[in-house]
């Protein structure tokens, strides 16, 4: 065997590795985004009805900004999400 059929099959193999895992990548990514900002609200605690909502909304932030990273790469994302922090802050300093 050659050198270069052994670097072709490897290729071929991370690619394929890749395909497959990488459904479980984007949702788990999406996952660790929400909880990752849950951060952002204080006093929250497991025991509040609200929890869920706030894990719900955040998790949906995470997936759109993944889709956004998909269909049109990373810079809109990140644009997207700089965007939002600045209406956020933004209602956050005219209504306190």
């Amino acid at each position: 065997m050659s050198i270069s059929f052994l670097r072709k099959k490897g290729k071929f193999y991370s690619i394929r590795a890749w395909k497959k895992n990488y459904p479980f990548l984007f949702y788990y990514t999406a996952i660790v985004f929400g909880l990752i900002h849950l951060s952002n609200y204080k006093d929250l605690t497991v025991s509040d009805p609200s929890f869920v909502l706030y894990i719900a909304s955040q998790t949906f932030g995470g997936l759109s900004l993944g889709y956004l990273r998909i269909k049109y790469g990373l810079t809109y994302s990140i644009l997207f999400h700089a965007f939002f922090n600045l209406i956020v802050f933004s209602l956050a300093i005219l209504f306190p």
